[in-house]
């Protein structure tokens, strides 16, 4: 991959003076480039960190290790930089000196395997921002692999809400953030909400168009969007993959509960493998229904469809949604680590993720060096560059 920049390339197309100092640490015009984990975001970051390395290597540079926030407090055993105190309070120290750095808090505010609360984890996120900043940072960039509060973008229409979604940006830029990196928000247009903060997504389908570039040209594969909305960028990856769109249309009712009112749109005559795609699930029952008129569909046309559902975002707290999508006629359940899983869903044999830690090394080196991301990404990259396969562990 030659899309990844090392420090050799900036220090020979840069103008800025280079002394010896700066030459011990990964340098560009934005500071010294470092890597602090939250708590739960620990074994993420570590991850991103060899990958950022790996790049680093295999492009022959003379830096080899990337700067990484550890504890050195005999408190924390596992290098967490946050302390909780018995009265549920914490605090943040940094052991080091962070003057001058350009750093990324690197946080799995959702984390299913870390066992700690969501808004422990934000406020996580928030204490090591600020204290970041009062000791000197360049700038910071708040490492989101999933967006907390992202559907929260809009009061639902016609009742007393608030848009927790702004709450939450509202709280990263007082703690200091100037920047936030992220994957697949729910809404494209939580850019707004996120102004004047640089913000960067991740977009997921760009992993789904590497995993189905394998089903290219073929008439008898559909892509299936779960809703009217999705409908729009699926397309644009049907068209490019060169494979059949089909649209279910999603109701909800008063109380929010998916609806059997709505309907598959699109006829799947000829087709013998659907692939649901969608950005995120807590309870799997956007795949469930989706999965219950496929079946209508099968039993209208008298054929088998095999079902593989793809969402960027996994949320489920247990297995009970992935058994019912297997007794639907789910082959796979492919998904992320965005959010860490349990060991009792990552072991299924329906279950398929894939490590978004390359992508975040390379958005972080592009960002580092003030250069356009996008490039790395389908639909300005036309073909997949990264290593995607299969990973076992749930990072």
């Amino acid at each position: 991959m030659d899309k990844f920049i090392i420090p050799e390339d900036y220090i020979g197309n840069s103008s800025e003076p280079h002394n010896g100092f700066a030459s011990r640490k990964i340098c560009s015009s934005r500071g010294w480039l470092l890597l602090v984990p939250g708590n739960s975001g620990m074994e993420f970051a570590k991850r991103v960190r060899e990958e950022y390395e790996t790049q680093l290597q295999a492009r022959d540079s003379m830096f080899k290790n990337v700067p990484f926030e550890y504890s050195g407090n005999k408190r924390s055993e596992k290098g967490y930089l946050t302390n909780y105190f018995t009265d549920g309070e914490l605090q943040t120290r940094l052991p080091n000196s962070v003057a001058g750095s350009d750093a990324y808090v690197i946080q799995n505010v959702h984390n299913m395997r870390f066992g700690q609360d969501v808004h422990a984890n934000l406020f996580e996120l928030f204490a090591l921002g600020r204290n970041l900043r009062l000791n000197g940072a360049k700038h910071v960039t708040a490492v989101l692999p999933y967006l907390p509060y992202s559907r929260g973008d809009h009061p639902t229409f016609m009742e007393r809400e608030t848009a927790t979604a702004r709450l939450v940006a509202d709280f990263i830029k007082e703690a200091g953030f100037d920047s936030v990196l992220t994957c697949h928000p729910h809404q494209d247009g939580l850019r707004a909400i996120y102004e004047p903060l640089h913000f960067t997504p991740i977009h997921g389908n760009d992993l789904v168009y590497s995993i189905l570039h394998q089903y290219k040209d073929r008439e008898d594969v559909a892509i299936v969007s779960p809703d009217l909305g999705a409908s729009k960028p699926l397309r644009y990856m049907a068209n490019a993959l060169n494979l059949k769109l089909a649209v279910i249309d999603k109701f909800r009712d008063e109380h929010g509960q998916i609806s059997s009112k709505g309907g598959l749109l699109t006829s799947l005559e000829g087709i013998v493998l659907a692939i649901m795609i969608d950005d995120e699930t807590s309870s799997g029952s956007t795949l469930i229904q989706g999965g219950k008129l496929i079946c209508k569909e099968e039993a209208r046309l008298g054929t088998k469809i095999d079902k593989i559902g793809i969402v960027t975002h996994n949320k489920l707290k247990d297995k009970t949604a992935l058994e019912e999508l297997e007794k639907l006629g789910f082959i796979k359940f492919i998904s992320t680590t965005t959010i860490p899983q349990k060991d009792e869903i990552i072991n299924l044999p329906l279950y398929e993720q894939y490590s978004m830690a390359q992508r975040f090394a390379f958005a972080i080196n592009h960002l580092f060096y003030g250069v356009s991301g996008s490039a790395l990404f389908w639909p300005k990259a036309s073909r997949p560059i990264f290593d995607d396969k299969p990973v076992q562990g749930p990072y």
